[in-house]
């Protein structure tokens, strides 16, 4: 141990506790290293800012920069959390139920995460849980789709979304495939901190996580296989699609979506020719090459044609049970909808921020025999209707696409500006 140590404990007692069992608990190297060097330099007060604090939920989980210390994201706070997460559902389901239905583990193309999702799995896996573990990167909403489908009692995706690269976050969901609300997030963080010394195990992830546990299975092909087959259900002019002269341009930004987009345009009947790469874009890139902050803003009136054309696609389907029919979106969107809403006969809600939040009340919904047609945050996102319960850029796309090709081909060669006007005249 650094020869600093005792003047830490001059500096701070609470610091230097801290330290001592990071230094006692942590056995990835180049972490461990970095605190040392913090100590050995004397650097108490960058100490402090990376070890005093815990990580806790967001809007949209634990987000966090990839660094040493107990607030950040890295293979030790990873352990604490699987850890104190496990225990969690040990106390609130039936060991049995726990260990037969098990839970969801995806991951996104960022550093670390695959070590992360390993992690996590490691820790179950060793307590008798069967994990539905990725095999490769998948996007968000597969975990929950995965969740539901294959009736799990949570799931967990390891992403940041749009956070810069330096940065990485772990998303959980509960057995409806929405993210957590109070008390279970609450919960999970007082389980954590009950848990932090890592157990015996904990630390030792094998290197093929597939081989070491019957706990461990592969549900890639499956749940692509289904969320391709139950997106198409919002696929209504796939003729249309197949003839349009239509290009798109699409960009994953780096992302995951290079793997999943363009194949749910095929099945919506568009030929490969109809799409465009940015080429620089296309494959998953931890570094962002090209987007430092990958977050694409998506506006109003994006929302506006989306409410529009997703209502107009179900009219026949809705005929006379518009009172059935709901759009939800957050408090800090615009209430555009609600004005849509008001003219159509449907229903608009509002909640507070966050994906979790209307994916919970959409859940509710759907139990009282509703439909949701969409809900939406207006600077990160959708979520359409009847597949999963996280927002979901694949699916969007594609129904974007069918849109425009819906308007060239059978509204008078109209575009998305055409049809923006014509709903502001008719609805707003």
């Amino acid at each position: 141990m650094s020869k600093n140590i005792n003047k830490l404990e001059s500096f701070s007692q609470e610091l230097f506790h801290l330290t001592k069992n990071w230094l006692d608990w942590d056995k990835n190297e180049e972490t461990r290293k970095e605190i040392l060097d913090l100590v050995e330099n004397e650097k108490f007060d960058k100490l402090s800012s990376c070890m005093f604090g815990r990580l806790s939920f967001g809007t949209a989980g634990m987000r966090a920069p990839m660094s040493a210390g107990f607030n950040r994201l890295n293979d030790l706070t990873m352990i604490q959390t699987a850890q104190g997460f496990l225990r969690y559902l040990q106390k609130t389901f039936a060991p049995e139920v726990l260990q037969i239905r098990g839970i969801v583990v995806g991951h996104d193309a960022r550093h670390n995460s695959q070590r992360f999702a390993h992690i996590l799995t490691n820790v179950f896996a060793r307590h008798s849980v069967k994990v539905n573990l990725f095999s490769k990167i998948v996007p968000t909403p597969f975990v929950s789709f995965a969740v539901a489908k294959l009736h799990c009692v949570a799931g967990a995706m390891v992403t940041a979304s749009h956070n810069p690269k330096e940065d990485n976050g772990f998303k959980v969901y509960w057995s409806n495939g929405a993210q957590i609300l109070s008390p279970h997030d609450q919960n999970i963080c007082t389980t954590v901190k009950e848990n932090l010394e890592p157990w015996a195990e904990s630390w030792n992830v094998p290197c093929n996580i597939y081989e070491f546990s019957n706990f461990v299975v592969d549900p890639y092909a499956k749940i692509l296989g289904a969320y391709m087959e139950q997106a198409l259900s919002n696929c209504h002019f796939k003729i249309s699609n197949t003839s349009t002269s239509l290009k798109f341009t699409y960009t994953p930004v780096h992302g995951v979506g290079y793997y999943f987009t363009p194949e749910l345009l095929k099945q919506f009947g568009f030929k490969d020719d109809s799409l465009c790469y940015v080429k620089e874009q296309i494959m998953p890139d931890p570094n962002f090459p090209t987007a430092p902050f990958p977050n694409p803003e998506e506006g109003e009136t994006v929302l506006v044609l989306a409410v529009g054309f997703l209502y107009l696609k179900r009219d026949k389907k809705f005929l006379g049970k518009a009172s059935n029919v709901y759009v939800i979106n957050s408090a800090v969107s615009s209430r555009i909808a609600g004005s849509i809403a008001k003219s159509e006969g449907f229903n608009y809600e509002e909640t507070l921020t966050g994906f979790k939040w209307m994916a919970n009340r959409a859940h509710e919904l759907i139990c009282l025999g509703k439909t949701v047609l969409l809900c939406w945050e207006e600077s990160i996102g959708y979520l359409p209707g009847g597949l999963s319960l996280d927002k979901d850029g694949v699916l969007t796309a594609a129904i974007f696409a069918e849109y425009a090709a819906y308007l060239k081909g059978s509204m008078n060669n109209k575009g998305f500006a055409d049809h923006l006007e014509f709903l502001y005249a008719n609805s707003v």
